[in-house]
C-alpha cells in the first residue's frame, strides 16, 4: 500500500517549538507513561540526549518555516503576475480612450491618460523583478537538500530519535502505536504544519526500510 500524501499545512510560528523540557513532557505524556503488568515499558531519555534532539528538531522547523515564507512570497508573485498581465491588457485601452483631443478641454481625461501611461510604463519595466520566484535550498552535510514534506521528516528523524531513545531503551520498531510512530505523529505538525496519521507514518517507515533492505 502506498503512503498517503498530506497536502494541508497549518501555519508555523517563527519561534523554535522544542526544548529539552518540552520533549520530556511529550515523552512523559505520550510514550514513557505506558505500563505493562504494572511496570513501566520505557525509560525517559537523559536530559543531554533530549537537548540534542530538540536542537535537531528546531533546525528542521527553521527550514520548514523558511519554506513557508517562500511559498507565501511565491504565491504573492504569482498573483502579481496575473494582475500585471491584466494591467498590460487593459491599460493601453484606457490610455487610448483618454487620449487628449485637440481643441477639447478635458482635464480629467488628460490626468487619466497620463496616469495610465505611467502605470503601464512601470509594469512593463519592472514586472520581471516583481514576479520572480525562488526555490529555497538548505545545505546539509555538504550537499544540497530540499525536504518539503512530512515524508522527508519520516525518512530522516528516526536516526535522531534512536540516538536519544536508545541511550536507555531498546530499538523502537515501526508499529503504529509504538514509540517512534507516536513521537513522529506528535512532533511533525509542529515542524512543518502537516498532520499525517500514525498509520501513514508507519507505512512510510515500512516502505523506507523495505527500500533500504533491497539496496
Amino acid at each position: 500500500m502506498s503512503t498517503r500524501y498530506v497536502t494541508h499545512r497549518d501555519a508555523l510560528s517563527p519561534d523554535p517549538p522544542f526544548s529539552a523540557d518540552g520533549l520530556r513532557e511529550i515523552f512523559a505524556t505520550q510514550i514513557t507513561n505506558r505500563r505493562k503488568n504494572g511496570r513501566p515499558m520505557y525509560v525517559m531519555p537523559p536530559d543531554d540526549a533530549l537537548a540534542i534532539l530538540a536542537a535537531v528538531l528546531n533546525r528542521w522547523h527553521a527550514h520548514f518555516y523558511r519554506l513557508q515564507a517562500q511559498r507565501q512570497a511565491n504565491d504573492d508573485a504569482r498573483r502579481a503576475e496575473a494582475a500585471i498581465a491584466e494591467l498590460r491588457e487593459v491599460l493601453p485601452r484606457i490610455e487610448a480612450s483618454c487620449r487628449p483631443v485637440p481643441g477639447r478641454d478635458d482635464t480629467f481625461g488628460l490626468w487619466r491618460h497620463r496616469a495610465a501611461a505611467r502605470l503601464l510604463e512601470a509594469v512593463q519595466r519592472d514586472a520581471s523583478r516583481i514576479v520572480w520566484q525562488q526555490r529555497v535550498v538548505v545545505r546539509s552535510n555538504g550537499r544540497d537538500d530540499n525536504p518539503a514534506s512530512w515524508q522527508s521528516l519520516a525518512d530522516v528523524l528516526p536516526v535522531d530519535f534512536a540516538e536519544a531513545w536508545q541511550t536507555v531503551n531498546p530499538p523502537a520498531g515501526a508499529s503504529e502505536s509504538g514509540p517512534l510512530v507516536t513521537f513522529l505523529s506528535v512532533i511533525i505538525p509542529a515542524l512543518n504544519g502537516e498532520q499525517p496519521s500514525p498509520a501513514s507514518i508507519r507505512r512510510r517507515l515500512v516502505e523506507r526500510r523495505g527500500r533500504a533492505s533491497e539496496a
